[in-house]
């Protein structure tokens, strides 16, 4: 912010910090309709890498669609994508290629911390100086605050709390990460007074096949979305209904909230809503810790009784919160009302298909989605959205 403020002294300059812990290209591309309300954007930096890399198709065909979904939605933002230098982020090279390959596909700069990582992180002494490869002590599945990172330099201590120490390396990480975008945005200026740029007119035809895209859909005006993070916040938002159990949109650690439930077979409904795109996204926990499993139901709206209870009872999805993984993130899963893939893939398929959606009356259709949690310790949805 202040390395922008001396660039542009007599400019205001507004930074908006829409981070979301373990968010991945799959979440972001969910997200994407509150960043087209908050008014013209001159300048996005995209930085997924950390949390994209836990998750396969993500990765690339994920981070793909999310490009060219800001790109179509947003053409007048300049990108810069930030890539990590985490011990994930470069153990699938293939994978970085092919970022690389998107990024100059769509014409995007890319500050690429880790190539620069991957060149220069250990000194003469076998020290790591730019991203730390040795974790700290753990205490259970989290790092212990004031124990020093080993194998590092400069000599640092924890400073807080969190799992997964190579995906939250110490703070003069953040800080030369910083100083790098700055320079790669210095870069960019200078390119485009020197007319080196080469500006994408039209967006090109993608990398991946369309299938892979297509399962990571977005609503940019989504007709119902449920967001955790931002019900605490306060003012008038819409609501699921608790119907059984323990339901309760609460934090389960600090900053992370969501509706959680505890009790097998605790229920609670979204009303949601299909148009003619018909997309449904969950976005909910997934994590080594005992978090168990919940099933998806849709059902009747009380607007809406064109389907019967045996037709509403073919329709359904399971969600599985736990995985081998030694981390906790949000997961979004996306399901079509046009196509078929995947496991459970039919689940809207299956929908618009019983309720002919080809021959709808009105522009949308109303509907409860019904969530159960069906065993383990406990079961995290974070957000819901349709259109």
């Amino acid at each position: 912010m202040k390395r922008l403020q001396t660039i542009f002294p007599k400019s205001p300059i507004h930074v908006q910090n829409m981070a979301e812990h373990g968010s991945g290209s799959a979440e972001i591309l969910m997200r994407l309709g509150t960043l087209a309300k908050s008014g013209p954007i001159d300048l996005m930096i995209i930085d997924t890498l950390a949390n994209d890399a836990m998750k396969k198709d993500a990765e690339t065909a994920g981070f793909e669609q999310l490009l060219r979904a800001i790109t179509s939605h947003f053409p007048d933002t300049q990108l810069l994508i930030v890539e990590d230098g985490c011990p994930k982020c470069l153990k699938n090279e293939d994978a970085l290629d092919l970022r690389r390959k998107i990024a100059r596909h769509y014409g995007i700069p890319v500050m690429d911390y880790a190539a620069m990582v991957k060149a220069h992180n250990k000194d003469a002494t076998g020290f790591d100086v730019l991203w730390p490869y040795s974790e700290p002590t753990y205490s259970g599945p989290y790092t212990q605050k004031g124990h020093p990172w080993p194998n590092f330099l400069p000599k640092v201590k924890v400073t807080s709390i969190t799992c997964c120490a190579g995906n939250h390396p110490p703070w003069p990480v953040h800080e030369y990460v910083a100083d790098s975008v700055v320079h790669a945005f210095h870069q960019m200026l200078e390119d485009v007074c020197g007319s080196h740029r080469s500006d994408v007119q039209d967006l090109p035809q993608p990398l991946h096949d369309q299938s892979k895209l297509d399962k990571f859909a977005t609503c940019l005006e989504p007709l119902k979305f449920y967001d955790a993070r931002t019900h605490l916040d306060g003012g008038v938002k819409a609501e699921p209904q608790f119907v059984a159990g323990d339901w309760e949109l609460c934090e389960d650690m600090p900053g992370r909230p969501g509706w959680i439930a505890t009790k097998k077979d605790s229920t609670m409904t979204f009303p949601i809503s299909f148009g003619k795109k018909g997309v449904l996204s969950v976005t909910y926990l997934q994590s080594y810790e005992n978090v168990g499993s919940a099933s998806l139901k849709i059902e009747n709206h009380p607007s809406h009784t064109r389907l019967n209870s045996d037709d509403m009872f073919s329709t359904q999805s399971v969600l599985h919160g736990n995985w081998d993984k030694h981390v906790s993130l949000p997961t979004t899963t996306t399901w079509l009302s046009n196509r078929l893939y995947g496991q459970n893939g039919n689940f809207l398929y299956s929908l618009a298909q019983k309720d002919n959606w080809k021959t709808m009356e009105s522009n949308t259709t109303d509907y409860n989605l019904q969530v159960v949690f069906k065993g383990g310790n406990r079961f995290k949805i974070i957000s819901v959205a349709s259109c």
